[in-house]
This record gives C-alpha cells, sequence and structure tokens, in this order.
C-alpha cells in the first residue's frame, strides 16, 4: 500500500505549526480520533516520532474518515475520476469511492454534473459530460502528481454510461474505464477495431435491465482486441454489487495492471 510509505515522510500537523507536534502527542486522546484532519495529525506525530507502525494505523482511520492525500504522494499516481448516477451528487457518491482510491494509493476526482435532475443532477449532453471530466482531470493534476499512463474513468448508471462514451471518444486519454449498470451506445461511440483500447471492467446486475446491452459491449470490445472483465451478478438489479468496496477493488486493480 502507498499509504505505508507515505507515513514515514510525513512532516507537518494540518492546521498547526510544526512545533506543536510534541504537545499534540501529549495531549492526543486514547480514542480514535474522531475526523480525518486529527488522525492525520496523530500520524504526523507518530511519523515524527518514529513509529511507522503507529502512523500507518493514524494514516488509515484518516483515510477512513475522508481525508485527501493529494499533497503527500511520494510519486506519479493513477487517477480515478468517478460519476454519480442521475440524481446524484458528489459529496454523496464520493466516500465509497475515496475508500477504495485509498487503498490503491490512487487520487480521487468525483466531479458533479450541472444539470439538474430529482435531488442531484445528471450530465447532460456527451459534450457537457465531457467537459466535466476533462475540468476534472485538470483540477487534479493542479494539486498532485498524475501517472498520465493510468487515468481510470469510473461510473454508476448514467455516469457510467458518460465513461462508456468518453473513453471510446478518447481512447488514448485513459488506461481503463469501469461501468457500474451503465449502457453502452454504440451509436455515439462505436467501438473500433485497429486502435489501442483502454481497459473495460464492467458490472452489471441480471436483473438489471442493460445486462444484455453490457454483453453485447463486452464481446464487442473483445472482438476489437480490447481486454475486458465482465461481472454479472445473480439476482441484482440496477445496482451497485453486493461486497461492493471489495468488487470495485478488484475492477480497479484489473484496469490499473500493467
Amino acid at each position: 500500500m502507498r499509504i505505508a510509505a507515505v507515513a514515514v515522510v510525513l512532516l507537518s500537523l494540518v492546521g498547526a505549526a510544526p512545533d506543536t507536534a510534541a504537545a499534540y502527542a501529549q495531549t492526543a486522546a486514547p480514542a480514535p480520533p474522531a475526523n480525518a484532519r486529527d488522525a492525520y495529525n496523530l500520524a504526523c506525530v507518530h511519523a515524527l516520532a518514529g513509529k511507522k507502525g503507529e502512523a500507518v494505523a493514524a494514516l488509515g482511520r484518516a483515510a477512513d474518515l475522508g481525508f485527501a492525500y493529494t499533497s503527500t504522494m511520494l510519486e506519479p499516481a493513477p487517477l480515478i475520476v468517478a460519476l454519480h448516477g442521475t440524481g446524484g451528487t458528489a459529496e454523496g457518491f464520493a466516500p465509497l469511492w475515496r475508500r477504495v482510491a485509498s487503498d490503491l494509493g490512487a487520487v480521487l476526482a468525483v466531479p458533479q454534473g450541472i444539470n439538474p435532475a430529482g435531488r442531484g443532477f445528471d450530465w447532460g449532453v456527451v459534450e457537457q459530460g465531457s467537459h466535466l471530466v476533462l475540468r476534472a482531470i485538470e483540477r487534479a493534476r493542479a494539486e498532485a502528481e498524475i501517472d498520465e499512463s493510468r487515468i481510470v474513468v469510473a461510473g454508476f448508471s448514467n455516469g457510467a454510461s458518460q465513461a462508456f462514451i468518453q473513453a471510446l471518444l478518447e481512447p488514448d486519454r485513459f488506461a481503463g474505464v469501469l461501468s457500474v449498470s451503465g449502457f453502452y451506445d454504440e451509436r455515439v461511440a462505436p467501438v473500433r477495431s485497429g486502435r489501442r483500447l483502454p481497459r473495460f471492467a464492467i458490472l452489471n446486475g441480471e436483473r438489471d435491465e442493460e445486462a444484455g446491452n453490457n454483453r453485447r459491449a463486452a464481446r464487442a470490445l473483445r472482438a476489437a482486441g480490447g481486454k475486458v472483465k465482465l461481472e454479472i451478478y445473480p439476482g441484482l438489479g440496477h445496482s451497485f454489487p453486493p461486497d461492493q468496496e471489495r468488487e470495485l477493488r478488484s475492477a480497479l486493480e484489473f484496469l490499473l495492471r500493467s
């Protein structure tokens, strides 16, 4: 895990001067920190004291609480751009992906659609969604050193459909696509043989009306030379798979594989 490497070089606290480290260590409560910043600060204290194991544990706690490590990466990191479904928001969609991205040592970008839909938003026409994805990538580049060869666009439902289209229209930009209950529209972004394709991880419920579409997409991608991981979950409808963190992590590991 990249988190273990980061732990031993943290040198400053968030929201506190470095010379307060000793005082923070003396006054820190024995209970686990209740917020991400306190957990990160505790990791800094342990790292400065040479307590690698404790630092890694505190960093893990910080990740669980939502801390973003974009300023502490030691080397170019993969980037995951995660797109919510219709009616979703970035705030509601981020926590699950944040935990998985942290496990993989990846930077996470979670943009938000701009067209109102239900209690949230959707991605609008292809050009609107594409602009938001590319803007999210640029913002991630400004905050962290990104491994340009390992950018993954992922999504659920409408967000997954946008991810499909985005990657097939610009295949050289992305290492992989993770589609959860998405729809592949071959009229908008046909699969073309003879060109480099990203890897595709396609997750779908057997009872989802898009399951047949996803099977056809997998066949077309494989016929064009693409590498595809297709998972159809028995009895599942339009939803994330059971044990979603494990399934997303497995899919992303496939996509980021050299």
